[in-house]
């Protein structure tokens, strides 16, 4: 009868290919760029809102510095990454001289279209912002 070693075998085998394929897939989603990464501006919302925020864009740039600027009001918001959280899917903008905290739930990405739920265009709505940059 011959006797077998523990670590050998197809077992061995089969785990180090799955370590392998587990390490490559974080290596290739940690060289992509945020979902909420670049320049976003109003196209739609789910609900009726202002024409006036047609010009209104979110900026987060890949050191999670940001613009938010809404256009209904003319006011740009400006913050350093400090100013910026993400927790799960949603980010926390904070605008550095009021101190008032903006929402943005991300609920999804296709292309160069975000869809997030937020208040930032006046009533709480699903909107979709279209990448510029």
């Amino acid at each position: 009868m011959k006797r077998l070693k523990k670590n050998s075998g197809p077992g061995k085998l089969l785990f180090t290919l799955i370590l392998c394929f587990i390490l490559s897939a974080c290596s290739k989603d940690s060289n992509k760029e945020p979902i909420y990464q670049g320049k976003w501006m109003f196209e739609s919302a789910e609900l009726a809102v202002d024409t006036c925020y047609a010009e209104s864009y979110i900026d987060v740039n890949a050191d999670r510095s940001f613009e938010l600027y809404n256009s209904c009001t003319e006011e740009l918001i400006q913050g350093l990454p400090e100013h910026f959280s993400l927790s799960g899917s949603t980010l926390r903008l904070t605008d550095p001289e009021t101190e008032k905290v903006y929402t943005i739930q991300i609920l999804g990405r296709r292309d160069d279209l975000l869809t997030i739920r937020t208040s930032l265009f006046g009533t709480l709505a699903t909107v979709i912002l279209r990448k510029i940059n």
